[in-house]
């Protein structure tokens, strides 16, 4: 993932970002801003690793032998 890549990603939630402030109760605006953090995160987090494997058991990193 590129920083313009990121970046574009965080634009999208900014119009809803902008908008929390909207809320009467304090609970419902952290209820709303607790969920777009914790699915921009997941956006990034999957974009960082890429996609997944098509055999979930298939493991793409292994560790060096420790020579033991």
């Amino acid at each position: 993932m590129t920083k313009a890549e990121y970046l574009k990603m965080c634009s999208q939630h900014w119009d809803e970002l902008q908008n929390l402030h909207k809320h009467k109760h304090l609970y419902d605006f952290e209820q709303d801003f607790a969920r777009m953090a914790q699915e921009h995160n997941r956006r990034a987090f999957e974009a960082l690793l890429g996609d997944l494997p098509k055999d979930h058991r298939k493991k793409k990193l292994s560790l060096p032998s420790s020579g033991r």
